[in-house]
């Protein structure tokens, strides 16, 4: 009985770890470098990763299909049987993961159970099983994946698919179990292959399905729904960082206050679902082509107000925030047909720690010298930028 228990949870352990590996590589594919960061989780659960990584990880599935070949669960009934559940990773890796790594998953399987076959001269039936059984699985699950069923369908139709496929080549090769002693093998056979796979997809769909939730609260608390980019509460927390930078390491930073020139006029003349698409367009305009890391974090802090906040080291700031003015000055939002021009004021203020003295100067100093430069832009004639430099 403790080698029993002891089969399963190590096969367990293999396959579930395998399955959720292929999911979280698939969360860590989507995160993009662009300031947009809300889309990193895939969340259809599917792998997204180039061609080469998924014919690496096929390889290192098959050689852990292999290692569960070793370790089937065996069964104290009747003089014993052993259930072999090496084929579950090839569902899991083509589910979540890709055909190519399926198919690489189940060539690495065949072509080592073939070795082990030649090392220890096995009957021409196991050769047979592994390269039909195999084959047959991986093209199944592609099926299945080529449908677009819900997990527990998927999981159900391969369950039964492959107990009959598995059956019926025991049957061909053997004869239909008519003695008590073969049926209650096979029954217990298909009684704990079936509870490994199903308890292994519960727990893995349980595992992904806290992962989604957790992230919908994450995005909800870091990004503004409407824009998606980084929301109020985000823009104080990059305010704090390059505040402590700023203070700690005598570095540079600069903060900057964007404003849509009459926007209430948008609203009034258009509505505010037009409202609405002006504020993604800007938003997207914003995010284009985002260099490196350190460029700034853009964030929407009120109805039509944007900020950005350049961490040190900073690269031209005012050149980057000119450019963004002139793609929205020329590129005006569409509309259901309507053509809505786009104007913006900003007020930019870089700040320099120049001495070791604790002055006192805040991050709602910083805030208020960034937003008076937009008020003087406004006051000024609107659509434009006016920048401030701040030694403290």
């Amino acid at each position: 009985m403790l080698d029993f228990v002891n089969a399963i949870l190590i096969n367990l352990s293999i396959i579930v770890s395998t399955a959720l590996t292929l999911y979280f590589l698939s969360v860590r594919q989507s995160l993009t470098d662009n300031q947009v960061d809300s889309d990193f989780m895939n969340q259809t659960g599917r792998l997204l990763l180039s061609k080469n990584h998924q014919i690496f990880l096929g390889i290192i599935v098959g050689i852990l299909c292999f290692f569960i070949s070793l370790n089937k669960i065996p069964v104290p009934l009747y003089g014993g049987i052993s259930v072999d559940v090496r084929y579950l990773p090839i569902f899991f890796s083509i589910y979540y993961g890709s055909t190519l790594i399926g198919v690489f998953n189940g060539g690495t399987l065949i072509i080592l159970k073939l070795i082990q076959y030649s090392l220890r001269s096995a009957h021409m039936y196991e050769i047979f099983n592994n390269i039909f059984l195999t084959i047959s699985l991986v093209i199944l699950a592609t099926i299945i994946k080529k449908q677009h069923f819900s997990q527990k369908k998927s999981v159900l139709i391969f369950l039964v698919v492959a107990l009959s496929i598995r059956l019926g080549t025991f049957c061909i090769l053997f004869s239909p179990p008519t003695s008590i002693k073969v049926l209650i093998n096979v029954l217990s056979y298909i009684m704990i292959f079936s509870l490994v796979f199903l308890f292994t997809a519960w727990l893995i769909d349980s595992s992904i399905s806290i992962s989604k939730t957790i992230h919908v609260y994450r995005t909800s608390s870091i990004y503004d729904h409407l824009t998606k980019l980084y929301n109020k509460e985000s823009f104080y927390f990059f305010l704090d960082h390059v505040y402590h930078d700023l203070i700690m390491n005598q570095a540079t930073c600069g903060v900057a206050i964007l404003d849509i020139d009459n926007f209430k006029k948008i609203n009034d003349h258009h509505g505010h679902l037009a409202g609405d698409q002006v504020l993604i367009h800007i938003a997207n305009l914003l995010t284009l082509d985002k260099p490196s890391l350190e460029s700034p974090r853009i964030c929407r802090i009120g109805g039509d107000e944007f900020a950005m906040i350049f961490k040190s080291p900073i690269i031209q700031p005012e050149e980057f925030i000119e450019k963004k003015l002139i793609q929205i000055n020329q590129t005006p939002c569409i509309y259901e047909n309507l053509t809505i021009p786009i104007e913006i004021s900003c007020g930019l203020a870089i700040i320099k720690k120049t001495s070791i003295k604790n002055k006192n100067f805040s991050t709602e100093d910083m805030f208020k010298l960034a937003d008076s430069m937009l008020y003087k832009a406004k006051k000024i004639g609107k659509n434009q930028l006016v920048t401030t430099y701040r030694n403290i």
